[in-house]
């Protein structure tokens, strides 16, 4: 099994750099940054990932744009691969998207991992001018879109959602960027188990929960006739299920890369004071400084928490 730092939570783009770094020498085999694009005050959807179906974040916290930020980690490391998890795939049209993977690909040296998802609010669709309710099919027609111009070849492609005449995008990676797909629902699983290259788990409330939406997504891999063998499967583990017999449990269940958030990765719960005020959706003090958006010093909290964890876990896989 291989680990992910997965990084939500950074209050400068250098923090990530720095961690970034740590991780590649801990042994983690990726670094994981999610797409905010804009926060909303109010929405008429249902955020899936906490018990009362609320954002459990500060909306006014920093979010890093993922197809700008990672490749450009990708040059301060030479080995680890970058993974967006997730970008809000609908919200993003291929032939503008064609044009960042492409560069993200080749500035990694093909290390760039594209995890999309579909997001839960409806008001960001609205806002966008994109239709909420064909955002099944805009997904699936994008993706296909999207592995047509990442070729480097003359393609056209003409769907229901998206639709253009003969084009070419250069540069060109030399492999195609692996694309995951996040998402619980049963059509989530459906589009990573039928388009996808693997999928990325949203927080977990325990491994039985776990064990069902693996079990469900080997089932339509199966159905669909692909390779369970060369699925990747990212996940975390349920909360306060931090040691190596959580992380080996994630490993019999089929997860192929479990998903670290520095705030726990020591062991125990690490916390610095900004990351603590955003998770209890509280303003976060350090952010209303731009100077803060700026600091080039390591965040030494999260330093130590990853050391830590590639000590008394990712060691044992070694």
């Amino acid at each position: 099994m291989r680990f992910t730092l997965f990084e939500p939570t950074a209050l400068s783009p250098h923090h990530l750099v720095h961690l970034a770094r740590e991780a590649e020498a801990g042994g983690f085999d990726a670094v994981a940054l999610n797409d905010g694009t804009f926060q909303l005050r109010t929405s008429r959807g249902v955020y899936p990932y906490s018990a009362d179906h609320r954002p459990n974040w500060d909306p006014e916290a920093p979010f890093y744009e993922p197809l700008t930020l990672l490749p450009a980690v990708a040059l301060a490391v030479p080995r680890i691969r970058l993974l967006t998890a997730v970008v809000k795939l609908p919200l993003h049209h291929p032939l503008t998207l064609a044009k960042q993977v492409a560069t993200a690909a080749v500035m990694s040296g093909d290390r760039f991992v594209l995890g999309v998802g579909a997001s839960w609010a409806p008001e960001e669709y609205e806002f966008c001018g994109v239709d909420w309710a064909t955002r099944g099919t805009r997904m699936r027609e994008t993706v296909e879109a999207l592995r047509l111009l990442l070729s480097g070849e003359w393609v056209s492609y003409h769907g229901r959602t998206i639709s253009f005449d003969e084009v070419v995008c250069r540069p060109a990676p030399r492999a195609l960027p692996p694309i995951l797909f996040g998402g619980h629902h049963e059509a989530s699983l459906r589009r990573a188990a039928t388009l996808g290259d693997g999928w990325i788990a949203g927080p977990i409330a325990s491994f039985d929960e776990l064990a069902a939406l693996i079990g469900r997504l080997r089932q339509l891999v199966d159905e669909a006739g692909r390779s369970w063998e060369r699925f990747e499967v990212h996940a975390p583990t349920p909360p306060g299920a931090l040691d190596v017999a959580a992380h080996r449990r994630l490993e019999e269940l089929g997860v192929t890369d479990a998903m670290v958030l520095p705030i726990n990765a020591g062991g125990e719960l690490s916390i610095d004071e900004p990351t603590r005020q955003r998770l209890r959706g509280q303003p976060m003090a350090a952010a209303a400084d731009p100077a803060a958006l700026y600091d080039t010093a390591p965040p030494e909290l999260k330093m130590d928490a990853v050391r830590r964890f590639a000590e008394r876990v990712i060691a044992a896989w070694h």
